[in-house]
């Protein structure tokens, strides 16, 4: 599937909107497709343009890896944008308003410190989107479960679509890499599966679907693409923190 550091693309994104079902869990491939209320999320810095994947929670405020915003300028510089029909077909995008973040420590690598989580508000609520809060802090999967993560990244066949790519959670220890209660792990059912350039803070669902309960933050990375683990900020982790952000500073513009 697709890469987690936000890198500087073109404006292309495919999305091609698909349900996932229970029995998609046993597939060994991954497919074209978003998962629920998936945004594409453009960030303007000072020399260049950088993209992440993002989860509209509610209509106003987007969930996304703290490490995509940690660099703006100014909160407005962070564009978020709904599902596409095909590349180089951008609709309007909707600037935020307010973005809290919280990123420390190396995202790549091996660590057992470090945080990686970003909300966004939007300066308007972006159409079809409802809440979906109650469905977020159910903890990181079971290990050995299936989960299925999706991003907009560049794939390994270079493609720019979004990819539905199914996991297995595993013991993120096993490779003495992020083993603090503030992250997960998860391994591609296929050789090259995993995340790309363009999917951090990507969601990653659980319980056959009905969870979200992960962001994409970061893997181990060959040719652009992660073929072994994926790590993911667990939302569990930081309900305090959401929650307290969108009572407060994330309210309102």
């Amino acid at each position: 599937m697709k890469i987690f550091v936000a890198l500087p693309q073109a404006l292309c994104f495919l999305l091609l909107v698909s349900e996932v079902k229970a029995d998609d869990y046993i597939l060994d491939e991954d497919k074209v497709g978003v998962l629920p209320q998936q945004v594409y999320i453009e960030i303007k810095k000072v020399s260049k343009v950088s993209r992440c994947t993002g989860t509209m929670i509610t209509a106003h405020i987007a969930i996304t890896a703290g490490h995509c915003v940690s660099n703006r300028t100014k909160d407005s510089d962070v564009m978020v944008y709904p599902p596409q029909k095909k590349c180089n077909s951008m609709t309007e995008g909707i600037p935020a308003c307010k973005v809290e973040h919280q990123f420390t420590g190396q995202n790549t690598g091996c660590t057992s410190s470090g945080y990686d989580i970003a909300l966004v508000r939007l300066s308007k609520g972006m159409s079809g989107m409802s809440t979906i809060t109650q469905n977020m802090y159910s903890g990181p999967p079971i290990l050995g479960s299936r989960t299925v993560m999706a991003g907009t990244g560049i794939n390994n066949d270079d493609k720019c679509q979004s990819l539905i790519s199914y996991q297995t959670a595993v013991d993120c220890t096993a490779d003495n890499c992020h083993s603090g209660s503030q992250w997960y792990c998860t391994k591609g059912i296929n050789k090259i599966s995993g995340a790309c350039s363009g999917d951090s803070g990507g969601p990653s669902w659980s319980n056959n679907g009905k969870e979200l309960t992960g962001i994409t933050s970061n893997g181990n990375q060959i040719d652009g693409c992660t073929l072994g683990v994926t790590v993911f900020s667990n939302i569990a982790f930081y309900k305090t923190w959401i929650e307290q952000n969108m009572a407060g500073p994330l309210a309102r513009c």
